[in-house]
């Protein structure tokens, strides 16, 4: 049992490090929404995919692991969670297995408090883009224009742009 103990605690240090790299990959990702940088986010979200593939795969040994242990110590859950395992932790691994449990939860709510930022930036800026679209091609968007008589004109001045699409 203490080999699957050691693996364990393996598997959720490996993780809290992926949870790490995915936070830093998300702060990227805004510094470059904010700077428009549309190829720089298209990159980030590759190499996102890629490290949330590899958490995928840990995180299925590691719930490989906490059912065995289950198993082990005689708890037939098969919704088992790390958090349900943690009164049964052998007092020899409670410290160990409560320190990186906490890290490891504490890095996923970093990773998915850093995402919603950037999801709502993300909808801001999609929503300005959309406005500006709007503006663009419709004259109720524009502010007032005056003809060289001086009289009100009401369309847009990006009128000519509206007649060539």
């Amino acid at each position: 049992m203490e080999l699957v103990w050691k693996q364990l605690q393996h598997i959720m240090e490996v993780m809290t490090e992926r949870c790490h790299g995915m936070l830093a990959l998300a702060q990227r990702q805004r510094e470059a929404v904010i700077q428009e940088n549309i190829q720089g986010v298209g990159e980030i979200v590759i190499e996102q995919e890629q490290l949330m593939s590899e958490f995928r795969n840990l995180e299925q040994e590691r719930l490989a692991l906490v059912k065995e242990l289950g198993a082990q110590l005689g708890l037939n859950d098969p919704a088992l969670t790390a958090a349900a395992l943690l009164p049964h932790v052998p007092p020899a691994w409670q410290p160990a297995y409560r320190l990186h449990f906490d890290l490891l939860k504490k890095g996923m709510a970093d990773v998915k408090r850093e995402h919603e930022v950037n999801q709502k930036l993300l909808a801001h800026s999609q929503h300005f883009i959309n406005w500006v679209l709007q503006y663009l091609v419709t004259p109720e968007g524009a502010g007032a224009l005056y003809s060289p008589q001086g009289e009100k004109v009401q369309r847009s001045y990006y009128h000519v742009v509206n007649q060539s699409l």
